[in-house]
Order: structure tokens, then sequence, then C-alpha cells
């Protein structure tokens, strides 16, 4: 309770330091508006937002060079730096309260008139176990058709489906991404995850507020594992659908993964790839998704329904089945309240194995650029009872 406490006091001060200055970032600062531009309220991305993203991190007619002179743009409105401060009490959990989550840097835009780039790396991550390390997060250069309405991308490099980072992966009031795209995995000996990053190359077209694409990836990437991928020589394949049907983004959308996975000891060992996930025979899954968030202005509702199937070689079968729907609720343009439920069964064919998770917390910025958020959550699987956690997370960007 006193730690609680201690949280809820942290928080008052915040709420009572919010300003009303504007956000300044890379992109906010290069088009002359403030992150609503793009934005519903703090994190979540529009319909411009949305467009934006498609396009390259580049707004249609935009080039890489500035319209007077013909000289390049100030490298500052390419280049945000990002840090996340957090505090955190976890139940079971000797990791220390206080640490550095993250320091990362953004860069991304137009470099040319069809061309452009982005990429993310964190110069400083620490991760669950507590240990410090760098990590690209993503990195690709994309290729835009045209500045219509309707166009065709191609991108190549280490990349993830955008769907994901709509629907809880990026772009987020929470602090925790949903756990289904986050967590999930078929079975021991596959570390597959929606929002995993991975080498290959994505084409796709926007036609009519409709954007659909189609993936082809080395294989199986997520978190923990470095560089990420799988060490057999079949592609995974991806295809997601969207359609936006309003400008606070509210949105359907459908998502397909196909993959192979084999991780053998002695080539994890040689490539530096995490022996987490061991698999010495080839295992072929896939998983389909329908992801949906309908927004008006001050109210947002979001979710997802997966369902998938994991065939090892010479193994048994399985199904597997999640959901999750979060809640958003805009108290102002400066502060947010949010919930989300995750339910995750690995198995089907197993009673009482299925993970839960309850997540709640507010969302506020007393910064010009960054916000203060709390979390709390409460995790269990099967009938084991709920373990809770509560961070408390500053994050800053310029």
């Amino acid at each position: 309770m006193k730690k609680f406490l201690v949280f809820g006091f942290a928080l008052a001060l915040v709420l009572a330091w919010i300003t009303d200055a504007e956000a300044i970032t890379a992109w906010s600062r290069k088009y002359g508006a403030d992150c609503s531009m793009c934005h519903w309220k703090q994190n979540k991305l529009n319909a411009t937002g949305k467009e934006f993203l498609k396009r390259g991190h580049r707004m249609a007619g935009e080039s890489g060079k500035a319209k007077e002179g013909g000289v390049w743009n100030n490298i500052s409105d390419y280049v945000s730096l990002t840090e996340k401060i957090r505090v955190q009490s976890e139940q079971g959990s000797s990791r220390p309260g206080f640490y550095v989550e993250a320091l990362a840097l953004y860069s991304g835009g137009p470099i040319d008139d069809k061309f452009s780039y982005f990429f993310e790396q964190y110069l400083h991550e620490n991760n669950k176990s507590g240990a410090d390390r760098e990590k690209l997060a993503e990195a690709y250069l994309e290729y835009t058709s045209s500045d219509d309405a309707d166009f065709w991308i191609a991108r190549i490099g280490q990349i993830s489906p955008n769907l994901m980072h709509i629907y809880g992966t990026g772009g987020r009031l929470s602090i925790s991404r949903p756990y289904v795209l986050e967590s999930a995995s078929f079975a021991s000996n596959n570390p597959y995850a929606p929002r995993g990053r991975q080498y290959g190359v994505e084409v796709g077209a926007n036609v009519w507020d409709t954007f659909g694409v189609l993936g082809v990836v080395n294989g199986t990437g997520h978190k923990i594992i470095n560089p990420p991928g799988d060490t057999n020589a079949a592609k995974d394949f991806y295809a997601t659908v969207e359609k936006v049907f309003d400008a606070n983004g509210s949105s359907v959308g459908f998502y397909g993964y196909k993959g192979t996975w084999q991780l053998t000891p002695t080539v994890a060992t040689d490539t530096g790839i995490s022996t987490t996930y061991l698999s010495t025979a080839e295992t072929n899954f896939y998983q389909l998704g329908l992801l949906g968030n309908y927004t008006l202005d001050r109210v947002s509702v979001l979710g997802g329904v997966l369902a998938g199937v994991n065939t090892p070689t010479g193994g048994t079968e399985t199904n597997n089945l999640g959901y999750y729907v979060q809640c958003d609720l805009a108290l102002g343009e400066k502060a947010a309240v949010f919930g989300r439920y995750d339910n995750w069964d690995g198995n089907t064919a197993t009673a009482n194995n299925e993970t839960q998770q309850l997540a709640a917390g507010f969302s506020v910025e007393p910064l010009s650029s960054g916000r203060v958020a709390l979390e709390g959550s409460a995790t269990k699987t099967g009938t084991a009872a709920f373990t809770t956690k509560a961070v408390l997370e500053t994050q800053y960007m310029f």
C-alpha cells in the first residue's frame, strides 16, 4: 500500500505541473505544427498520422530539399532523441526500482522526391532481466510512387507491419503493449510474436483510404533475439489490410502471417542468437487477426482477436486464440486515462492455461515534448494468483 501511495503522490505533483506548451519534436519543428496534427491527444495516430506513416514519414508533395534555393533541409528536422526513466515495483521481483528504460535516437524523412528513410536506434535499453544493451529497432528505405491519394510503396530493411504499430505496439497511451501482440508465442520452441521486427522487404498500395501490404522476411524475429531471425533458408510472409473511416483514425484491419521456424544449438551459438527458443526440427505456423478502433473526440476503443496454428515437424499440432480490448478517455488535451484487458491461450486443447492481464493508468503531458505515465497491471496464467506491477514513467523527446 505504501508503494502505491508514493506513486499516487508523484502523479499528483505531475498533474499540478501541467502547462499549455506545444509539443516539439523533429517533425513538429519541421512542419511548424504541434503533435495533434498527426496524433489523437497524446500518442495515438489519427488519419493524418497514418497517412504520414504509410508514405515513409513524409507528407504528400514533400521533397528532401527545401522549396527555396534547392538546399537540404536542416538536420534537426530529421532527428529526435528520446529518453524514458522509470520507477517500478513488481510483485516477486528483485529488480531495482529506479532505472533508465531507454535512450533512443529517431531519424526519418524524405531524401528525394520519392525516397525516404527511417531508423530507431536504442543507444541504451534496460531489458526485463535488468541488463543493459544497445539495439537497432527499425531501419528501412522506402519508395513512394506518387503524391496522389492513391499510391504504392516499397520498403526494405528491418521492418514491422505498420498495422502492429497502429494497434498498440507503437503509438499508444499505455506504458505496456498489449500482451497478445507483445509476448504471446505458440510454444516453447517458437518465439513468434506479431510485433516482431525482421529483415526483409515489403510492397503495398493505398486505394480509397484502404492500405494493403505484403511482406517477405527472413524469419521469426523477437525482442530477445539479436539479430532477429531464425537460421533456416525458408522465408516468412505477412499481409495486412487497413481501412480508415474518419479524421480521428477510426479503422478496421486484417492481419495474416505464415512462417517456418528452426534454430539449432550449433548455429545459435555461432551466430550469437539467443538459445531460449531452440528447435532442431522445422516448425510451420500461421496467424490470422482482426483488429479495429473507433475513436471520437474524447474516447477511443481499440482491440483485436488473433488465432493461429503451430505444427512442429514430428510433433503435436496446437491451436491458439487471443484477444485484447483497450479504452482510452481524454480528460483534456494534456491528460488521459486508459484501461486494457488481454486474454491469450497458447494451446486451446489444454484447460486452464490461458494468460490474463489487466492494465490501467494515467498519462499526462507536463512537458512541451514529453509525458509522465503511471500504470498498474495484474497478470496471471491458468489457475495461479495474479501478480501485480506498478510503473511510473517519465519520457521526453526533442
